[in-house]
């Protein structure tokens, strides 16, 4: 028995996906690159009505390549790295993206059964979360007698995925197609079991009851013949049977899906600009606010700081009114003396000149001192 880690669930979402586009998902040997290849090649060609155009050039010379090596009865190599792509699918005047994936298939197990944690099984599980239709492929000789290890994958993984596929969208509007590959090497064990749909309820009985609606197809991309030693090897002289049928199921109901979608889209966008001009108006108003706060806080200081300087002006006058001290003493003008000095001489009265009497005039005359009279 294989223990199983303590993480057993990939994590949860913190809100409902947009769901927009078609998935695939098959586990390790399930026949994901040739299926993918081979109903590119066909919906390229616009079999059935149904076209398809890869959105990245690179996709569709890689499953052309394919194609190519199948025609010359070589298998493609097994999945070393993951690849993903969207691919325009329209059908009867709807159009939507189709998402391709192709992966190693233990991504699938660490998504689904150990229950993610890396970098490539995360994107595997955001897939499924943005799914509006999933195609899930599964080799019936794998349930019908495989290892048990293999079995858990085709048996416990897809009812994990289909079963956070329901509880993240609520209902059972996602259509799932469920394509039996390989149909034309175990037609028989599909046959016994009555069919796609009695196989899948026979073998997989716990897809079906968490599965919700879904429809079976039985599948075969290229068909195969023995070579010179009796190895199966490509065969492409045969069309590819059920692999239009199963996407355009999809097609059928992805519609409303596809239209609640993009009306999700364009009022999250609306949301997210409404709460964008919010932030930014929230963002005006707190720098208004921090400004007139550091107005306020200066002017209080400033206020603080005139009042003290008066408190102190007034104080220094009142101790100097109260206090007695010595009257000053009086400063002597100083007169300036703008005139030179003169030099020092004795002053003598002038001598006036002797007048010659007048003519006929008497003099009186007075005693001298010390004469008698």
């Amino acid at each position: 028995m294989h223990p199983y880690p303590a993480k057993s669930e990939p994590p949860e979402l913190k809100e409902a996906p947009v769901r927009d586009r078609i998935l695939m998902l098959g586990r390790r040997k399930a026949g994901k690159t040739v299926f993918l290849s081979r109903l590119y090649e066909q919906a390229w060609r616009g079999g059935q009505g149904l076209h398809m155009r890869a959105v990245d050039g690179a996709l569709h010379e890689i499953c052309m390549d394919m194609v190519d090596q199948l025609k010359e009865g070589l298998w493609p190599a097994a999945t070393a790295g993951s690849l993903s792509s969207g691919v325009d699918v329209s059908w009867q005047g709807q159009h939507t993206t189709m998402v391709m994936l192709d992966y190693p298939g233990e991504v699938f197990r660490r998504a689904f059964v150990e229950g993610g944690g890396d970098e490539q099984s995360d994107n595997l599980i955001d897939h499924v979360d943005h799914a509006a239709a999933v195609i899930l492929l599964i080799d019936p000789s794998n349930v019908h007698g495989g290892e048990a290890s293999e079995v858990v994958d085709d048996d416990y993984g897809m009812v994990q995925a289909v079963d956070r596929i329901r509880r993240v969208s609520g209902d059972d509007k996602v259509p799932i197609a469920v394509a039996l590959t390989k149909c034309d090497e175990h037609l028989g064990i599909v046959q016994d079991a009555g069919g796609a749909r009695g196989f899948v309820e026979k073998y997989l009985p716990n897809l079906v009851r968490y599965g919700g609606r879904m429809r079976m197809f039985a599948t075969a991309a290229v068909r195969t013949r023995l070579d010179a030693v009796g190895r199966p090897i490509p065969n492409t002289q045969y069309e590819p049977a059920g692999l239009l049928d199963a996407v355009k199921y999809c097609m059928k109901h992805v519609g409303r899906q596809i239209e609640a979608a993009e009306q999700r889209r364009v009022e999250t966008a609306r949301l997210r600009q409404q709460h964008e001009a919010e932030r930014l108006d929230r963002q005006v108003a707190q720098r208004s606010r921090q400004r007139w706060i550091g107005f306020w806080i200066g002017a209080a200081v400033l206020g603080l700081i005139l009042v003290g300087l008066s408190v102190l002006v007034s104080a220094g006058a009142f101790k100097g009114a109260s206090s007695p001290s010595e009257p000053p003493s009086p400063v002597e003008p100083v007169i300036a003396d703008e005139t030179p000095p003169v030099a020092e001489e004795p002053i003598e009265p002038p001598v006036m000149p002797e007048s010659p009497p007048l003519h006929g005039a008497t003099i009186p005359r007075y005693p001298s001192a010390g004469t008698p009279p």
